[in-house]
């Protein structure tokens, strides 16, 4: 990846530890989207399970790209006690919250893995299936989630990345990927009406903190620029509808979405499994 780590992901590179405090104010809905991420990953899941029976003893591994502080794996390792995960994230930073995490929730750590990787590399997917035969065993996932990740990629690097995420999976397998979205053939205007409401969501936010604890003014009030200047500078958003087609074609079945509120979505889709009508 040629863009600055630094500037574009300040908040994963330089301000990993002040993520998880400020992350809600900053997108809208954001646990709302996460607890909705978690509920399908879990009922997808048992229900899977139901059906396969007692015959396989092999425990669930779930793979989590960008996964930053671990706010949904370490939630996905809580609630469903049997499975084993691996997060990937650019930012090493963000790693070591993650571990931090996962340890406050007490996750064992025999249970995850943790990898410094680049999933546009092109040998991000050995990496990833060679990490997984040594921890775990395998080099297929059940799960893969994805949040707040895609939405710096262009289109080519996003086509990239699902067909990496297909190939993953076992059969059935699901990826749920949360992110900001605008839609297809929307109008601009439209697109700018909601960007707007969210770039005031992260300032109004932000004055609110600032006004309450007077000494922490000057690390906030450059934080809320940071953010803002990401929002307009460097997200880059595609349409819902687009980046179900493109998990389509990449053979991925079953994609919908269950939610969205302004620029803030989640999208659900399930990796074809023959034996299963």
């Amino acid at each position: 990846m040629t863009r600055d780590i630094d500037r574009t992901f300040f908040y994963a590179a330089k301000e990993a530890p002040m993520y998880d405090e400020t992350i809600e104010w900053v997108a809208p809905c954001y646990r709302q989207m996460h607890e909705t991420m978690l509920k399908l990953a879990v009922k997808n899941y048992s229900e899977s399970n139901q059906r396969a029976g007692k015959g396989s003893k092999r425990p669930p591994i779930a793979l989590d790209m960008g996964c930053g502080t671990g706010a949904e794996a370490v939630g996905l390792l809580q609630q469903i006690p049997e499975l084993r995960l691996m997060g990937i994230d650019l930012c090493e930073p963000m790693l070591h919250e993650f571990a931090q995490n996962a340890n406050r929730a007490n996750v064992d750590k025999a249970r995850y893995v943790l990898k410094h990787l680049d999933i546009l590399a092109p040998e991000a997917t050995n990496e990833i299936r060679k990490a997984a035969n040594e921890t775990f065993g395998t080099e297929q996932f059940q799960i893969s989630i994805s949040a707040f990740t895609f939405h710096h990629f262009d289109e080519s690097e996003r086509k990239s990345a699902f067909g990496k995420i297909f190939n993953l999976l076992t059969a059935g397998g699901i990826f749920l990927l949360g992110d900001l979205f605008n839609y297809d053939e929307e109008s601009t205007w439209l697109t700018q009406t909601t960007k707007n409401w969210e770039l005031d969501f992260i300032t109004n936010n932000f004055d609110r903190e600032i006004g309450k604890d007077p000494q922490a003014a000057e690390g906030l009030t450059k934080l809320k620029n940071e953010w803002v200047r990401h929002y307009r500078v460097e997200n880059r958003l595609s349409g819902m509808q687009r980046q179900m087609r493109e998990l389509r074609d990449a053979g991925f079945v079953d994609v919908g979405s269950p939610f969205r509120y302004w620029q803030v979505g989640l999208v659900f889709a399930k990796k074809p499994n023959p034996n299963q009508r």
